[in-house]
């Protein structure tokens, strides 16, 4: 996790999680284990600190402002080992189809409109999609 990256309300960088991970690790494993055995995630990782990311225009309006959730960094270190243990599972499985892009390694929006692009490009190559047909 990189360490440039907020606090949430708990204030704890990072950093500081980082360089007493030794002494956390079997605490903080036995918290995420219980996490995801019981299907609960504790309620103050949940609450969140909102700060306004200004766009153009007057800051003073709240239209002008984008809200963005900063959380605390072991919410963040529970929700990475979920997301690492189903990722894994369901491509291991294989139960994914091809043909997603979302959540997935070296896969992306990007990606995604290169291969609609590809096949689009390539049926009109077989003459079975017509350039016309498809824009109206």
């Amino acid at each position: 996790m990189s360490s440039n990256k907020a606090p949430g309300i708990d204030q704890i960088p990072i950093r500081v999680i980082k360089d007493c991970l030794t002494s956390i690790l079997p605490t903080l494993t036995s918290i995420v284990n219980s996490s995801l055995a019981t299907s609960t995630f504790p309620t103050v990782w949940k609450i969140a600190e909102i700060t306004p990311i200004p766009k153009d225009g007057d800051h003073e309006q709240a239209i002008n402002n984008r809200p963005i959730s900063l959380l605390p960094v072991l919410s963040k270190v529970c929700e990475r080992a979920a997301y690492n243990q189903l990722s894994s599972y369901l491509l291991e499985k294989e139960r994914l189809t091809q043909h997603q892009s979302g959540n997935k390694k070296w896969h992306s929006t990007e990606t995604s409109v290169i291969q609609t692009t590809d096949a689009m490009l390539k049926a009109i190559d077989k003459r079975s999609l017509l350039l016309q047909s498809f824009w109206t």
